[in-house]
């Protein structure tokens, strides 16, 4: 009956925010009774963005509440997005994008709460992603709706990607573990 979602970091087409606005809308036209928190923790950069967004977000009243939060050192950070059941990051898919792994893909895991990513190549090379998300098309809001349905309805599918996200997070994606390998990885340049 409760949903709790965020999205953090550069308040941009480019970084996923109208794909974000759009799925929050149509989570609303879906769910009718559904009721959605919503973090924003992030900056502008771009004035034309800040007006567009403002109002779409402004234009969504259905059921759903904001939060917003400007950029926050990590501890608060950490503990804003600590109550979120399910992390999104529906970026665009543009070269830099594609490229880069995100790294708050694995904060989120340290929480131990489902992905819904963007299809991005470097994700797909480097995480786990199945055991723990979803990869999607940021620009087909219905098949990310689609995706958080499965996670509202399966309460088992929940929880698997909760305890699997966790259990990666100890077990392969932490600073204990990558060290060596990256600290070689910088040495040898």
């Amino acid at each position: 009956e409760k949903l709790k979602l965020s999205y953090t970091g550069k308040l941009s087409i480019e970084k996923g925010f109208n794909n974000f606005i759009s799925m929050i809308a149509g989570l609303t036209e879906r769910f009718k009774n559904l009721k959605i928190e919503v973090k924003i923790i992030g900056w502008y950069e771009n004035n034309e963005e800040k007006i567009l967004f403002e109002k779409r977000i402004q234009s969504i009243k259905e059921n759903v509440t904001f939060a917003v939060f400007n950029r926050q050192p990590f501890e608060s950070f950490w503990k804003l997005i600590n109550d979120t059941d399910i992390f999104l990051d529906l970026r665009e898919r543009t070269f830099e994008n594609h490229y880069s792994l995100p790294i708050k893909l694995y904060y989120y895991c340290a929480l131990g709460r489902p992905v819904i990513y963007s299809d991005l190549k470097a994700i797909r090379r480097e995480a786990e992603i199945k055991k723990f998300g979803f990869l999607v098309n940021p620009d087909n809001t219905d098949s990310v709706i689609q995706v958080i349905s499965n996670y509202l309805l399966d309460k088992n599918l929940y929880q698997d990607h909760c305890r699997n996200a966790r259990k990666l997070a100890e077990e392969k994606y932490n600073w204990q573990k990558i060290a060596p390998e990256f600290i070689r990885f910088i040495e040898s340049f």
